[in-house]
């Protein structure tokens, strides 16, 4: 996962508009970007900083958010329980 990681990391943020604008691609590739959190995020920050918003103006993209946020933690407790029960076996 070291190697991967950053790759990974790198390649979501760019699908996600973190390094260019989500506005500036096609409407299939903004589709796609949204399927990433980051794509959220920056939708959520370009909201308060550019649009002049409040929380109520990010309140969808902080609940896409949370749902990402969910599932993933979800996930990630999968291989957590599986590498904590055979070291508590072992």
């Amino acid at each position: 996962m070291n190697a991967v990681g950053p790759a990974l990391g790198i390649g979501l943020g760019m699908l996600g508009g973190c390094v260019w604008p989500l506005a500036l691609v096609p409407d299939w590739l903004r589709g796609a970007g949204h399927t990433v959190p980051h794509a959220w995020a920056v939708d959520a920050w370009t909201t308060l900083l550019s649009r002049n918003g409040d929380l109520a103006s990010i309140l969808r993209e902080l609940a896409m958010l949370a749902g990402f946020a969910l599932v993933l933690l979800a996930l990630a407790s999968i291989p957590l329980r599986r590498r904590l029960t055979a070291a508590s076996t072992a």
